[in-house]
């Protein structure tokens, strides 16, 4: 949810640092600052020719979907956390499962976007004889993705369709056992 508040919002998250003739300027999800100067407005796919490539920077509307998607999955599972819900009840919800998989995805895909984006443009300024760095973004949209990718695998595949690393109550498990018996 961090990587939605970026530049400009929030100037330290950044994906991109470039030093540009004395001038820092650093590129987020909703545009790009430049110090000392001022920010673009702040607006999904934003143009900086020829080291930015427009549709990428639209692309990164990829974040606000997943973090909606989090938020989602949030509140699926705050009634099963917050209080005991019964013995019969799944855990996690199928409904926190069903959300994890779009937003795995979408953080993939976020992932894939901003690493192709930061790479492409700070190989260009670099050409122009620039100095340019990866900010914060990419690891966080890493991070946030091997997390978001190992729990849509762990609700998905283990613990809602019951596999073997599900979350069977004991109630379940002993009128299971019990019926099946010999």
């Amino acid at each position: 949810i961090l990587i939605v508040f970026s530049v400009p919002f929030i100037s330290a998250f950044s994906y991109l640092n470039v030093t540009v003739f004395g001038d820092t300027i650093r590129f987020g999800v909703w545009g790009f600052c430049a110090e000392p100067g001022g920010c673009t407005p702040k607006t999904v796919g934003y143009i900086r020719d020829p080291e930015i490539i427009p549709w990428m920077t639209r692309a990164l509307i990829l974040f606000p979907i997943s973090a909606g998607f989090s938020l989602i999955c949030v509140f699926a599972l705050l009634p099963s956390v917050m209080c005991h819900m019964g013995t019969d009840t799944l855990f996690p919800p199928p409904l926190y499962s069903l959300m994890a998989i779009p937003n795995a995805f979408a953080s993939l895909t976020a992932f894939a976007f901003i690493m192709a984006l930061s790479t492409v443009t700070k190989m260009r300024f670099q050409m122009e004889g620039f100095s340019a760095s990866y900010g914060p973004l990419p690891w966080m949209s890493l991070a946030a993705m091997v997390l978001n990718v190992f729990l849509m695998l762990y609700t998905g595949c283990g613990a809602t369709w019951r596999g073997p690393c599900g979350q069977m109550s004991p109630h379940i498990r002993n009128r299971w056992s019990t019926v099946y018996t010999y």
